[in-house]
């Protein structure tokens, strides 16, 4: 759902951020948990995603 492009970092304790360059969107996921399952595939990282890309994402 993100741009083919776009690049990110995480951070300690699941804390994530993308940039998208072709939507110029900005994400950053805010989470502050050890052990906390985030990989690139995980449910919160998707649905966090999916939400903004539907709110700011005009087709």
């Amino acid at each position: 759902m993100l741009s083919r492009g776009t690049y990110g970092h995480g951070g300690a304790h699941a804390t994530q951020s993308w940039a998208d360059p072709k939507t110029g969107l900005i994400y950053v996921m805010m989470i502050q948990r050890a052990g906390f399952p985030n990989g690139d595939n995980s449910p919160v990282r998707k649905g966090f995603q999916q939400s903004a890309v539907n709110e700011f994402v005009s087709e």
